[in-house]
């Protein structure tokens, strides 16, 4: 930590008119004055910072604060600190199941009348490309994914060869069953939250259900004019044959 000073007017005055040469701090952590005339000054009055008094006073109402309560980018710039004063941001913990009273964040957007043309995204993920030996460019930045101004998500592929949504049955075959349960969609349409009745349902099989009926994903073999169909072709497998 670094050490402060702590000179009355009269010394300061009294260093002046000696003709200060040299100023060195010793092993007993005074500081040292050299006059011109080779005589010495110890002043002494080193103090570590965190003794110096009214360190708590709140003197400078133009700051934020470290707590939170006072200025709104407090609670984006002091970390933890911050985050423990927003009531409804939580420290980073692990969550227990059914937790009613544990979320995340919370935003609501309220419709103020104005042009919606003029509202701003609420969140965006950018993705830069960079060029070789080029300056990296904000105009080579994509919007991968954001929430627009009602907070609606939307996506779109970073690059030409990217896709910009994908759903997987599972993780890894050693992290999850293999074994999933084909009657839980793992992409499903519904009319609302309340009455809640399967529009579309995407199947870890690759089954489509349509509202009531399901449909199978239709399969495509291409053989030549004589080639035998393989044994265990699924049924309903479309076969198309060259000339």
């Amino acid at each position: 930590m670094g050490t402060v000073v702590v000179l009355t007017a009269e010394r300061v005055t009294e260093l002046i008119n000696a003709g200060i040469v040299n100023a060195v701090i010793n092993g007993s952590g005074n500081l040292i004055f050299t006059k011109a005339d080779a005589s010495i000054i110890d002043v002494g009055d080193i103090k570590e910072h965190g003794t110096m008094t009214g360190l708590l006073d709140d003197d400078h109402t133009q700051y934020a604060l470290a707590d939170g309560t006072r200025g709104e980018f407090a609670t984006t710039a002091q970390g933890d600190k911050a985050d423990a004063a927003r009531p409804n941001l939580q420290a980073e913990t692990d969550f227990d199941g059914g937790d009613a009273g544990s979320w995340i964040e919370e935003f609501t957007v309220t419709d103020d009348d104005t042009a919606t043309s003029g509202w701003v995204n609420r969140f965006v993920g950018w993705f830069r490309h960079r060029v070789a030996g080029a300056p990296v460019a904000d105009n080579l930045r994509r919007m991968v994914i954001w929430f627009n101004e009602y907070m609606e998500l939307r996506l779109a592929p970073a690059k030409h060869n990217t896709v910009a949504l994908r759903l997987f049955v599972r993780d890894t075959g050693t992290t999850q069953t293999n074994a999933r349960d084909q009657d839980v969609p793992i992409f499903e349409l519904m009319d609302d939250r309340g009455i809640r009745t399967p529009i579309l349902g995407l199947y870890p099989n690759g089954h489509f259900r349509i509202a009531e009926d399901m449909i199978e994903t239709a399969h495509v073999l291409l053989l030549g004019p004589a080639d035998p169909v393989p044994t265990g072709t699924p049924a309903g497998t479309i076969i198309v044959r060259t000339e």
